[in-house]
């Protein structure tokens, strides 16, 4: 039976505040995964690299870790120091503390386990980027 890929389950790490949580997607599906590489690609693009040049797919696993929050997760109620909801954007993940987003990493991997290689999931990497690039400058 295959799984519901809209399912969506609430997660939260023992050191939130009460009422802190993340609603994550439970299935990453294939769309996802495209979803991940263009925002990856996107995020370096708006850092100033030249969209027309060759891209690096040499992706830091901090800027994967982004992408799949921000794919992944659904709606969340984080606050920053002072109280204030964090929006869900990029600019808010990347303000986390690192073990915020290794836990809600953590979570969304532990719900899809890897069934690629490393060698077959940089092929879908270097293949998605090309065919994401081509389209983004055509």
């Amino acid at each position: 039976m295959r799984r519901d890929t809209t399912k969506v389950e609430q997660i939260q790490a023992p050191w939130w505040d009460s009422g802190e949580v993340v609603l994550i997607r439970e299935v990453v599906t294939h769309g996802d995964r495209k979803a991940m590489i263009k925002n990856m690609i996107q995020a370096r693009m708006e850092q100033g690299s030249d969209a027309q040049q060759t891209m690096d797919l040499n992706f830091r696993v901090e800027e994967v870790q982004a992408a799949m929050i921000i794919t992944m997760a659904k709606d969340w109620t984080l606050k920053d120091r002072a109280g204030k909801q964090l929006p869900l954007t990029l600019d808010s993940i990347n303000a986390l503390a690192d073990e915020d987003v290794e836990y809600i990493v953590g979570e969304i991997n532990r719900r899809n386990p890897q069934g690629l290689t490393p060698q077959q999931r940089m092929g879908f990497l270097a293949t998605s980027a090309a065919s994401i690039s081509a389209s983004a400058t055509s």
